[in-house]
């Protein structure tokens, strides 16, 4: 009798927080700005794509650059002119930098190359490479989506890249940098010095600063950059580099001071005072919305707006800088504003309008993403939700959203308010910190493609990964997406009744993007699977109030639950040991529950 008690109170904290669980793994720091305003240290700003999602690493965006999902620096700096003094709201203190020596040249650059080992010295200054072969850089493999020039053709690689200096007095004081492209085992020399190693495959093109001793290495005359490359095999090898200076052209400008920060569901909203001039600044992500023309799009909107002190009219020009040398053609940007300006130099695309006085006060600036791969699921190509017939290319959602851009910025506004009444009337301001930023991430990570007769998919990196599915249920829950919690099981569930999976449980996950087939994961882990997807199937029901897409995966439903009940034969658990909710006599007992609530449903 005492362990049936035990037990049913244990089912009753389960049934009441299996929701909550989740939330409970993700801990964010935040700080009230008003009585429903989040504030989160790092975020998503922009879920793009799941390869360039832009995150804010800290509330004061004028101390760093914005980064990307993998890390790397997102090189734009923002800049507000109020009567000719400048005030940086975006960017790092490193400014921009300009290359010497660049790389990704369409032309390529000239260089020394062999595949036998050179001897002692090979990378020093003074060592003579008259008898290497000569090649154009970028060295690689052929066929990649990088422009290579010549054939990295053997397991080791040495290159040397002589770079002339007219001067270098003219750059003392300046900060140096080597960029870099590489897929295998790099080692990098400027001048004799070591530089850097590299394990591994750049996603973009990679930045380091040179340190004080390597630029003083630095001679008026002939320098050289060389590099050591090991092909690990796996049929790719990529080798590019070049040699970078800071431009100082924004050097003589102050930092703007914030105000506010505002995290909601498709927005984040910054405050800024430069000056006497208060800026507006927004981050808006019309792919958040559940349009279909725009759903998942990869495109987002930096929407600004100056308020002068009142009586005042003074000189204002905003100004976006974005080095796009490392973009590969697949990164856009383009201003939306009344008298917008656009210049290119060195690398850097620049965009400005002058505001206020006779102008307008307010103006965008969209930022596009273009992916390089299509979606193959069961043989067939699947296009985006934005891109249905797959006709459609960047440039033209592109312009979709900047001739809609006001309209769909109030759609945004429109969406953020009715959430934040859905917070305020169910009692949730105290996991708004959670919910918020775990919507914006789990659009970051996952691509709205649609398939046969219109049917939506959501895909992450790892295709109809149920853990991962799990983990962003709540969220979808909570805003009542049931659009893309079916989403995400559609494909595991078409796999299991398509008999490509026969065991009794589903499968961890379906493959790897951008191609579903076998199961990349080398454990089963049956019982969770099993668990998770019966708890995620009720919770459709439970939001729809029908039982009609359990219905349609009954028997599959039966199945998982006839496995659970097998693996619960005269097993009990202890109070003591009800630690987490991933522990699987717990999830035994969770996805039970669940199916015997699905029974109840089908029975009315």
């Amino acid at each position: 009798m005492k362990n049936r008690i035990i037990q049913n109170m244990i089912l009753w904290i389960i049934s009441m927080s299996a929701v909550l669980l989740v939330w409970a793994c993700h801990r964010f720091e935040k700080e009230k700005v008003s009585s429903l305003s989040v504030y989160t240290v790092r975020h998503t700003l922009m879920p793009l794509s799941p390869d360039f999602a832009i995150e804010a690493d800290s509330a004061a965006l004028y101390k760093q650059y914005l980064r990307l999902c993998t890390g790397k620096e997102f090189p734009m700096i923002g800049i507000l002119r109020v009567d000719g003094k400048l005030y940086r709201f975006i960017g790092g203190d490193s400014l921009r930098i300009v290359p010497i020596a660049p790389v990704y040249s369409g032309e390529g650059w000239s260089g020394k190359y062999s595949y036998l080992y050179p001897g002692a010295n090979w990378e020093k200054q003074e060592f003579d490479d008259s008898q290497w072969q000569d090649g154009i850089g970028a060295f690689g493999v052929k066929n990649i989506y990088y422009p290579v020039h010549t054939l990295w053709g053997a397991n080791n690689i040495y290159v040397r890249r002589h770079i002339t200096i007219n001067d270098k007095e003219a750059l003392r004081g300046r900060k140096m940098y080597v960029r870099y492209f590489c897929d295998g085992q790099i080692e990098l020399y400027f001048n004799g010095e070591h530089i850097s190693q590299i394990e591994g495959q750049s996603t973009q093109i990679e930045c380091k600063q040179l340190s004080g001793k390597i630029v003083n290495q630095l001679q008026s005359g002939d320098n050289i950059i060389a590099a050591f490359g090991h092909n690990k095999g796996g049929g790719f090898a990529l080798l590019d580099f070049g040699l970078y200076i800071e431009n100082q052209i924004y050097c003589e400008q102050d930092t703007a001071t914030l105000k506010q920060v505002d995290v909601q569901a498709t927005q984040t909203h910054y405050v800024f005072q430069c000056g006497s001039v208060e800026l507006q600044l927004d981050f808006v992500s019309p792919g958040l919305l559940d349009e279909l023309g725009v759903m998942g799009c990869p495109v987002g909107l930096i929407t600004y707006h100056v308020v002068p002190k009142e009586g005042e009219c003074p000189d204002i020009e905003i100004l976006f800088d974005v080095d796009m040398e490392w973009s590969f053609d697949r990164f856009f940007v383009e201003m939306k504003a009344e008298g917008a300006k656009y210049s290119y130099e060195d690398g850097h695309a620049i965009f400005s309008q002058k505001l206020c006085g006779e102008q307008a006060d307010c103006g965008a600036l969209l930022l596009g993403y273009e992916e390089d791969k299509i979606m193959q699921y069961e043989g067939e190509n699947m296009f985006p939700c934005w891109n249905m017939k797959g006709k459609k290319t960047i440039k033209d959602i592109m312009t979709l959203v900047g001739d809609q851009c006001w309209v769909l910025k109030k759609k945004c506004d429109e969406m953020d308010n009715l959430l934040q009444e859905n917070v305020s009337r169910n009692g949730y301001k105290s996991n708004v910190a959670q919910i918020l930023p775990m919507y914006r991430n789990f659009m970051a990570n996952h691509r709205l493609v649609v398939g046969m007769g219109n049917k939506t998919y959501c895909f992450g990196d790892t295709l109809g990964n149920i853990r991962e599915i799990y983990r962003y249920f709540p969220t979808l829950l909570f805003w009542r997406r049931v659009d893309l919690m079916k989403g995400l099981l559609n494909a595991v569930f078409e796999t299991c009744e398509n008999n490509d999976w026969v065991k009794s449980y589903p499968p961890y996950d379906i493959g790897t993007y951008p191609i579903s087939g076998r199961q990349s994961s080398v454990e089963d882990h049956g019982i969770e699977v099993a668990a998770d997807m019966l708890m995620m199937a009720l919770a459709i029901v439970e939001l729809e109030k029908d039982f009609d897409y359990a219905e349609r995966h009954w028997r599959l439903l039966q199945q998982w639950a006839t496995y659970l009940e097998s693996c619960m034969q005269n097993e009990t658990i202890s109070v003591s040991e009800l630690l987490d909710e991933n522990d699987e006599r717990v999830k035994k007992i969770l996805g039970w529950r669940a199916y015997r609530k699905l029974i109840q449903w089908r029975q009315k």
